[in-house]
């Protein structure tokens, strides 16, 4: 039992630590919930030349939430675009392009 939870948490710490690797000079900007906002974010950020990195949140404990019109997108930008994209963010959410 006690190798079993040591396995998991190396495991864990592997996990971790490549994911801080992958996203180290990269920082949230936005959590888009479902693929019309995700989209429309996504468009305007490539429209601006701003590159990007998604993460997807999968909901185990609702199987519902694996459908991809309620999906949590978790939208990433290097540090450098982190300006310009807060400006197209508040761009698309100040001049109402984004519409239910």
């Amino acid at each position: 039992m006690v190798l079993y939870l040591f396995i998991a948490a190396a495991v864990g710490v592997v996990f971790a630590a490549v994911r801080f690797i992958l996203f180290y000079n990269w920082k949230i900007i936005h959590t888009a919930f479902g693929y019309k906002e995700y989209s429309l974010l996504i468009s305007n950020l490539e429209r601006e030349g701003v590159m990007y990195k998604i993460k997807t949140i999968i909901d185990i404990d609702n199987p519902d939430r694996t459908v991809i019109d309620q999906k949590q997108f978790d939208i990433y930008v290097k540090k450098s675009d982190r300006h310009k994209a807060h400006q197209i963010v508040k761009k698309i959410y100040n001049n109402r392009i984004y519409r239910e």
